[in-house]
């Protein structure tokens, strides 16, 4: 099993070909009103698209979305738990903002 610690952090830029196999965690930054939104997804190319279509009922409103940053993990459980665990607790989601605006 994959911990936290070995999963790969990658931060905005294109998205790597290999992470197409991956399960991510990703941050998103509306270009409309500087919002942020939290996501798990197993296609994060596809994913952002959908966002930026307007398609997801919790981002429609901050199109259009820019990726500015994920953590890709192996094991599809691990990347739901660090989801929730980015969701729920304020820590977590302060230390990736943190990330985000160095």
């Amino acid at each position: 099993m994959e911990t936290r610690e070995s999963a790969k952090l990658l931060c905005a830029g294109s998205i790597p070909a290999r992470i197409s196999a991956m399960y991510c965690v990703y941050f998103l930054k509306s270009g409309a009103n500087g919002d942020m939104y939290v996501g798990y997804s197993e296609d994060l190319k596809k994913r952002i698209e959908t966002h930026n279509k307007g398609l997801v009922k919790g981002s429609q409103y901050g199109v259009p979305w820019r990726l500015v940053y994920f953590e890709a993990y192996s094991e599809e459980t691990i990347a739901r738990k660090r989801e929730l665990e980015i969701k729920q607790n304020h820590a977590a989601k302060t230390m990736i903002m943190r990330r985000i605006e160095a």
